[in-house]
């Protein structure tokens, strides 16, 4: 049942004949144009729908990139290191939850080396991460002058989460 068949059998008062027919050929107008209030919304709604669907998805694929897509290169402080002496080298960052079987490569360039063991040139350190803030320390030791510049990445199963380029200055003091 339609609205126009409901109105019409609808009990109707005494209303004078000329008035009736004026409504009911109103009533016909209004049906027969099927009128709908006009808005810019009920106009364009698939268009909108889909707008705001192709938006959500080009947002949704900058976020995943940006998130998973490792910094490219970040620079750390310049350390300045007297020829002799050990000083402590700092990475540090982020993690945005609790990460397991993470390993941490660190090259060491030919005027640095690892304080408690000089030979060694290369540090791999193997383990977990908490969310939020992580720092791996190293303690080094300068023994040629000149700017050199410490290597690191974090990854994970392969995959490299960060790279570090860390420059050192070594110089003789006095």
């Amino acid at each position: 049942m339609d609205i126009q068949e409901i109105l019409r059998t609808h009990k109707q008062k005494e209303v004078p004949q000329h008035l009736q027919t004026r409504m009911d050929a109103k009533i016909d107008e209004l049906f027969e144009q099927k009128y709908n209030k006009p808005s810019f919304v009920s106009n364009f709604k698939w268009q909108l729908a889909l707008g705001i669907f192709v938006l959500g998805i080009i947002a949704g694929t900058g976020i995943l990139t940006v998130s998973r897509k490792p910094a490219s290169k970040t620079l750390e402080a310049v350390n300045t290191i007297e020829i002799g002496k050990e000083s402590k080298l700092s990475f540090q960052f982020f993690s945005q939850d609790d990460m397991k079987d993470i390993v941490f490569n660190i090259n060491l360039p030919g005027g640095v080396a690892l304080a408690s063991n000089p030979q060694k040139k290369d540090i791999h350190w193997k383990g977990d991460l908490v969310k939020g803030k992580n720092v791996i320390c190293i303690y080094v030791k300068a023994q040629k002058e000149g700017i050199w510049e410490v290597a690191a990445q974090l990854q994970t199963n392969g995959t490299i989460l960060k790279q570090f380029k860390m420059p050192i200055v070594i110089e003789k003091k006095g």
